[in-house]
């Protein structure tokens, strides 16, 4: 029985006592910049959505209000490519576009320093800061996409009545992974001495690389009168790749339990 305590109570000091604590929440991530541009002209518009987000971090209690922070992030942005075939279609009169994509999955590892400002004397809420480098890897990026030439006459009659498609498709694949830095600002609420509800706001950025050379796939093909006229070709393109900016801004909510 008198081991029984001692083991409980020292269970209890310990975790009073700890320096760690860990931070999990959801949230999401709206695309900044060239990756969210919808700009037709821009070879690194990446037409990307705001999507879902997650966190989960690990910190360490260096000071009363200074910690050292390990966080693995994580978010995934689809392509909007309803709005590229609109203005595709727009910029380029007589033609008609239809694109298909994946989504941008992408993960961060980081660590950095993590800073808590009391906003009352028994420290119930504090503004939190954070400033964070590491690595960001996201999915392979594969495109496709199908452009048909109108035909000239409503019945698609005559020698300029034939309708043109022409399809393909391409993937960029990260070379690896790329050096990425965050910046954020938050607010915490103590319930207790171990659960705390978290807000915060989080800019992060990156350039991505791709692969040098990348895989395209052509094909066509002519409709006249009815009549499919050629398989079409398939060939290979050697294409560089611009860097990719990467950047979003995060928001996400969640709970701190002090290990």
């Amino acid at each position: 029985m008198v081991f029984s305590i001692a083991a409980l109570f020292t269970a209890n000091v310990h975790a009073q006592d700890s320096r760690w604590s860990l931070t999990a929440g959801v949230g999401l991530a709206f695309p900044l910049g060239e990756f969210g541009s919808k700009n037709i002209r821009d070879s690194t518009a990446a037409f990307a959505k705001a999507g879902p987000a997650c966190n989960l971090g690990f910190d360490y209690k260096l000071k009363k209000n200074v910690e050292l922070s390990f966080l693995f992030s994580g978010q995934q942005n689809n392509v909007d490519t309803k709005i590229l075939d609109y203005r595709l279609d727009a910029a380029f009169p007589g033609y008609a576009f239809h694109s298909t994509s994946n989504n941008w999955l992408s993960w961060k590892l980081m660590a950095g320093a993590y800073f808590l400002f009391p906003l009352d004397q028994k420290n119930k809420i504090n503004v939190t800061a954070r400033l964070m480098a590491g690595m960001l890897k996201t999915s392979t990026y594969k495109f496709s996409q199908m452009q048909t030439t109108l035909p000239k006459d409503s019945l698609n009659l005559g020698g300029g009545g034939g309708l043109l498609a022409e399809s393909y498709e391409f993937y960029r694949h990260p070379v690896s992974a790329a050096f990425t830095y965050l910046a954020g600002v938050g607010i915490q609420y103590r319930l207790d001495k171990r659960i705390s509800f978290k807000t915060s706001i989080d800019y992060s950025a990156a350039t991505l690389r791709f692969a040098r050379i990348g895989n395209a796939r052509f094909s066509g093909f002519t409709l006249v009168t009815g009549t499919t006229t050629g398989p079409g070709t398939v060939n290979q393109m050697v294409q560089v790749y611009p860097k990719q900016p990467f950047a979003s801004m995060n928001w996400c909510g969640g709970v701190e339990i002090n290990l």
